[in-house]
């Protein structure tokens, strides 16, 4: 065989396991050996039982096998293969008083048969095809999944996004997903008329008018109009054309939730979930604006209370987390009362650990804050919960970047508690 042939049979023997069943030891021990030079997972067994059992345990994709063996013969065994795997390629190596058995292997779907003695490249031509086929058939079956799964997923996708989309071919609604059709949940069969009708802009125009619209004007504004009482709503339409499949599809973006949704999303990536003060995402942001300045201006104080997990492990957590919350109003209105603006920002590193970063003209204020909640206390069941707080000062330094700047807030945690 050509060199090239067999690096390519090398290749795709990758993905191909065989099952190589033989009782006379010379040939499979001559055989194993040649079959292993070109393919790549190749089992051994030295007689039918111990093929099967092999095979039960790694379900190879092709399986070769002698028929007259000690115990259970070949056949038997491929028959217990069948039975479990029906399209499981078999190929049976024979001597010439064997033919007996030649009518049950094709009963039972026997592939190929070769005839002992066999030259080495007669085997070598069977078992490349049929390592060829058991690939194809591999590949076609997981293209055929990769199908089947993409369909699933695209629409699964289409039902994910918020806004309601819809695509199209040509004037036909071919796919629409859940928020369209609950946007029109009274037209059971809505088509493109019925669409350009229930939109303001698009209203009296014919559906090549329509199109052409839609073409000019890519992110335009849509009215919608209702039947019910409810006011009308505006969505930010966005055309987008598919030209290889010629399809095209419609987003329908309500601009006010859109907004609504944006405004949510950043307050809740820059707040702490418990204390609502900004955390260590927003630090971070506030870092990198001050980087291009240089910290040299600031200073940055890293705290915690101190016995906090004594009282979480005594009062309970939702008796803690309301106590964060009381404290962070009182670091809330100390920066009302001492500072103003983004002269100095509280931040909520981790659940009991606060960083506080300030202008270097506000270190006295600083320290006379820090001096009244120093020690301070919390009512809870009839008592009065006495607390520490015990901080650490980052020495900021002016080559520093932000990574570097994070990296010493989190040491100064550590060397706080």
């Amino acid at each position: 065989m050509k060199s090239e042939y067999i690096k390519k049979l090398r290749q795709i023997s990758a993905y191909v396991t065989i099952l190589y069943v033989e009782d006379d030891h010379d040939i499979a021990v001559q055989t194993v050996q040649f079959l292993k030079k070109v393919f790549s997972h190749v089992d051994e067994a030295h007689n039918a039982h111990e093929g099967l059992r092999l095979w039960q345990s790694k379900k190879h994709d092709i399986v070769i096998t002698d028929i007259r063996m000690p115990g259970m013969n070949g056949i038997d065994m491929v028959r217990q293969i069948k039975s479990v795997k029906n399209d499981q390629s078999v190929l049976v190596t024979s001597a010439h008083d064997d033919t007996e058995y030649l009518l049950q292997c094709i009963d039972i779907g026997v592939e190929k048969f070769l005839l002992k003695p066999f030259d080495v490249n007669r085997l070598l031509d069977a078992v490349a095809q049929m390592v060829v086929n058991s690939y194809n058939a591999k590949r076609n079956a997981q293209l055929e999944k990769k199908i089947e799964a993409d369909a699933v997923l695209y629409k699964e996708l289409l039902d994910t996004i918020e806004h309601p989309t819809v695509l199209f071919e040509d004037t036909e609604i071919i796919k629409a997903n859940r928020s369209f059709r609950g946007l029109f949940e009274e037209d059971e069969q809505l088509t493109f008329r019925g669409l350009t009708e229930r939109i303001v802009e698009w209203s009296g125009k014919e559906n090549g008018e329509a199109i052409a619209y839609l073409k000019e004007h890519p992110n335009s504004k849509a009215t919608l109009k209702t039947t019910s009482a409810e006011r009308q709503r505006y969505f930010l339409a966005h055309f987008h054309e598919l030209p290889v499949s010629r399809k095209w599809m419609l987003f329908m973006a309500d601009v006010s939730i859109m907004q609504e949704q944006c405004n949510s999303m950043r307050l809740l990536l820059d707040q702490d979930e418990v204390t609502r003060l900004e955390n260590r995402r927003a630090l971070s942001k506030r870092l990198t604006e001050l980087a291009g300045e240089g910290f040299e201006e600031y200073r940055c104080i890293c705290f915690r209370i101190k016995k906090y997990d004594h009282f979480r492990s005594r009062f309970g957590e939702a008796t803690a987390l309301t106590f964060l919350q009381r404290f962070a109003e009182h670091l809330k209105a100390k920066k009302a009362r001492y500072a103003q603006h983004r002269q100095l920002s509280w931040y909520a590193w981790s659940e009991n650990h606060f960083v506080v970063l300030y202008e270097a003209a506000l270190q006295a204020k600083i320290e006379q804050m820090f001096s009244e909640f120093g020690r301070f206390s919390f009512a809870v069941e009839s008592e009065n919960v006495a607390f520490e707080t015990e901080r650490a000062d980052l020495r900021i330094k002016s080559a520093w970047d932000v990574v570097r700047f994070e990296e010493e807030i989190e040491r100064n945690f550590a060397l706080c508690g």
